[in-house]
């Protein structure tokens, strides 16, 4: 059988993510300190609408992908406020 498509995640991507993400959490659409997954579906939505190449993103990969994006953008957003 061919081999399956892996989704490919761009900087773009890891921008647009972590802006739905925000903007969903000015929205207050997270609870319990983390997000549900009608946000993690929106968010696959989004990012497939841009979809330059590697298989759709589905809501569990943007899930797992956020945990690699979060911490290099919120060390990044907590050395930028204490300069």
């Amino acid at each position: 059988s061919a081999p399956t498509k892996r989704s490919v995640y761009t900087d773009l991507d890891d921008t647009t993510l972590v802006d739905f993400l925000i903007s969903e959490v000015t929205a207050r659409k997270k609870a319990d300190g983390s997000f549900k997954e009608p946000t993690w579906v929106a968010a696959a939505e989004l990012l497939n609408k841009t979809l330059t190449c590697g298989a759709p993103k589905t809501s569990a990969g943007c899930r797992d992908h956020f945990t690699h994006v979060s911490r290099p953008f919120l060390a990044s957003e907590y050395y930028s406020d204490c300069s």
